[in-house]
């Protein structure tokens, strides 16, 4: 008698064992859990993206950070300043140009910056700090004027 109760006892356990193995949705609760890894990481990375986000707003709201934003990205520069790009210079830095020098030995010779990666600026739009010279940028009226500052869309070809 003792023997059919361990027998049973024994079976039921088998049969428990096999009921909670096809019924309990263990593939599920793991691909939940991953699932909820996953939520919980990706609202870390845009927590993160959004803060400096933020600070990036709070930057652009500060006239020093898009002066210099307009200064370097655009070669923008105050009224009554003027800007001067200085490229490198070929092999032979002590020539003037127009004085025998010609070809790859020229200054902008043997440049290695791409033409797309030159800043057009309005130096070359007036002779003068104030505007008083004779330029292209001082005379023709406005839309003259407005032409020769968007002059890089001349040389875009």
């Amino acid at each position: 008698m003792l023997y059919r109760a361990r027998i049973a006892f024994v079976v039921a356990v088998v049969l428990g064992a096999i009921l909670l193995a096809t019924e309990f949705p263990l593939a599920g609760l793991v691909h939940a859990r991953a699932t909820a890894n996953a939520t919980a990481a990706e609202l870390s990375r845009i927590q993160t993206e959004n803060r400096t986000l933020s600070n990036q707003v709070h930057d652009l709201r500060q006239g020093s950070t898009i002066q210099q934003i307009a200064h370097q990205e655009y070669g923008l520069v105050e009224r009554g300043q003027r800007s001067v790009v200085i490229m490198p210079g070929g092999g032979n830095t002590g020539s003037v140009r127009g004085h025998g020098t010609s070809g790859p030995s020229a200054p902008l010779g043997s440049t290695t910056i791409p033409k797309s990666d030159i800043v057009p600026t309005d130096s070359s739009l007036s002779t003068g700090v104030g505007g008083g010279g004779s330029g292209a940028g001082s005379g023709g009226g406005f839309w003259q004027r407005l032409l020769n500052r968007l002059e890089f869309w001349k040389g875009s070809v």
